[in-house]
């Protein structure tokens, strides 16, 4: 009873708009404010999922976008406390691996260029990206321990029948 779009990618847009200044300020010159704002954008994020879990049939609807990561707490503003967030795990060298061929093993493509600095090898730069990740979804897991289930994908690839019902439970 889920549905599972594509990384849908656009909240990063609506962070970008939360997160500048230069726009906020522009937006409450409008009367938007800080509060309306949140709601503006709480509304609109919503409906383009709950449309798209509509059009599927299913009741719910999960995202899958990896760069939400950097906006775990915009996402519990806009969601709240209902919404639930799998944490899933996975070894750091296939993290790092899988992200040098998904940018054809440039330094200077994909979120771990800005490690480039610190270390030659493109696979260094991605695992120290996913070791920031980790760092960041640990600490909102801490924050929020109800909303969040941590799975490690090792041990679910190898065992699933063990760790889905407590995810489904969890869901």
């Amino acid at each position: 009873n889920i549905a599972v779009p594509p990384e849908s990618n656009f909240l990063n847009g609506v962070a970008d708009l939360w997160g500048n200044d230069w726009y906020r300020k522009g937006l409450q010159g409008v009367g938007v404010d800080e509060a309306r704002l949140l709601k503006k954008l709480r509304d609109f994020s919503a409906d383009i999922f709950d449309e798209y879990a509509m059009a599927k049939g299913k009741g719910r609807w999960f995202d899958k976008t990896p760069s939400y990561v950097d906006h775990l707490e915009l996402l519990d503003a806009l969601f709240g406390a209902k919404c639930r967030y799998v944490m899933l795990y996975r070894h750091g060298l296939d993290v790092a691996t899988s992200m040098t061929r998904m940018h054809g093993g440039d330094v200077n493509r994909g979120p771990g260029k800005r490690f480039a600095h610190l270390y030659g090898s493109v696979r260094l730069c991605n695992a120290a990206y996913w070791a920031e990740q980790c760092e960041r979804m640990l600490a909102f897991e801490a924050a929020h321990p109800g909303q969040c289930f941590r799975l490690k994908y090792e041990q679910y690839s190898a065992e699933p029948e063990r760790y889905l019902p407590p995810l489904f439970e969890f869901l």
